[in-house]
């Protein structure tokens, strides 16, 4: 009798301690509270945002019950912990992810895992969280690309990281896009200028700042070479297309699209005329040249000297220099005077595309009064010239000549007064 109640002795002490054990571990959330009452209100005091599970004060979503051991302990890496509630990483290999998230710190480097005054909980004003690793742009004396200027780096960047490298949201020509929009208007994307499809604009451009107009990354001249290096020996000469020394080569190109096969921002002739305005009067007097219907680069190098060949052999690719009725009428040495002396290249009022005004025997087509029977020496001389014309008694400008013992057609024309 004695046995049995100690039995039920037992059971009143013990089932009662075995139901509150196992209610305890029903409210451990309530256990962790009661043990650490001013923690909840520490963390969460004057901070608008919180973290749902800490908000619903349901701390065993993240911690696991330590008992008396005092430290804090996680039911599994941070990252893990993270990761099972937001897919932010889903699918993204090692090397596309943002590099706090591979180190121990893992998201809490960024995000307070409690509660924070900050949007998406984060331990700082996002512009800040940011330059704790990254470069300053307040220390930056470049041209500045707005986003990065205001540290905005979300604008273009995911913080978790990107299938696109670097952490872009998109495609790097999708992303500028979404801002530039006026740069692709009416172009298709086969008609990007680049040789690197999706990343075209990173090629030219950087994305955060640079000392060149336009965020550019070198002298846009050289930038271009980067690529045309073939044109280089032409675009840096001495007698390079004279654009070329203030402008660039977007003068003339378009740098972002394809409006045709060398990218020109308008047709020619018309490109040509917007700084040549003065040859455009000329083509549209009485008389053209017929070349100029082929377009300016028949004779022309648009990057390189005035001239593609030297006058001579160009004017002779369509005139026989050879044939007899020519070589009667142009009795001349080309060596002292070239086609151009007399012949407007590109269009003339007068037949034949003359100059004028002529000096009186050339427009009267008397060659004979210069031309008969003399040497090229005779032809240089000045007494040819002082035959009609009176030496001026105050030589002025002519004494270099005279003492030089130039010849009058060193400045002069004989044959066109321009």
């Amino acid at each position: 009798m004695k046995k049995h109640g100690i039995s039920i002795l037992i059971l009143f002490i013990f089932v009662p301690l075995l139901f509150s054990t196992i209610e305890a571990k029903k409210e451990k959330t309530k256990n962790c509270l009661k043990c650490h009452p001013g923690f909840y209100k520490k963390l969460s005091e004057k901070k608008k945002n919180k973290h749902k599970p800490f908000a619903d004060k349901n701390c065993e979503a993240c911690h696991q019950f330590h008992g008396f051991r005092n430290q804090i302990e996680f039911k599994d890496d941070i990252i893990n912990l993270c990761t099972g509630c937001h897919s932010t990483l889903d699918g993204l290999p090692e090397e596309n992810i943002h590099s706090p998230l591979l180190d121990d710190n893992s998201c809490i480097a960024c995000h307070n895992p409690h509660a924070s005054e900050f949007e998406y909980l984060l331990n700082a004003p996002k512009s800040n969280v940011c330059i704790e690793c990254h470069e300053d742009p307040s220390e930056d004396d470049g041209n500045l690309h707005p986003p990065y200027e205001e540290v905005n780096c979300i604008a273009c960047h995911s913080p978790h990281g990107s299938e696109f490298g670097k952490n872009f949201k998109m495609p790097l020509g999708y992303e500028c896009a979404s801002c530039h929009e006026t740069i692709i208007t009416d172009f298709p994307p086969e008609k990007l200028h680049t040789a690197d499809d999706e990343n075209s604009c990173n090629n030219c451009h950087d994305g955060h700042s640079s000392s060149h107009a336009s965020l550019l990354k070198d002298n846009s001249i050289q930038l271009c070479l980067g690529c045309h290096d073939d044109l280089a020996a032409k675009v840096t000469a001495e007698d390079k297309h004279s654009v070329l020394e203030d402008e660039s080569c977007t003068a003339c190109h378009n740098p972002h699209f394809q409006k045709d096969q060398q990218y020109l921002n308008d047709e020619v002739p018309s490109l040509c005329f917007t700084c040549h305005s003065d040859i455009e009067e000329t083509i549209e007097l009485e008389f053209p040249h017929a070349a100029v219907d082929e377009g300016c680069m028949t004779c022309h190098d648009p990057h390189g000297g005035v001239l593609i060949d030297t006058q001579l052999e160009l004017c002779s690719s369509c005139h026989d220099v050879e044939d007899a009725d020519f070589k009667s009428i142009h009795v001349v040495d080309f060596e002292i005077v070239n086609c151009a002396s007399c012949h407007n290249p590109h269009g003339s009022s007068i037949e034949k595309l003359l100059y004028e005004p002529q000096h009186a025997p050339f427009e009267e087509r008397d060659c004979a009064s210069c031309h008969e029977n003399r040497t090229v020496s005779e032809l240089k001389s000045n007494d040819l010239c002082l035959d009609c014309h009176d030496q001026p008694d105050n030589l002025g400008v002519h004494a270099y000549n005279k003492t030089k013992n130039k010849s009058c057609i060193t400045c002069h024309s004989p044959h066109i007064l321009n």
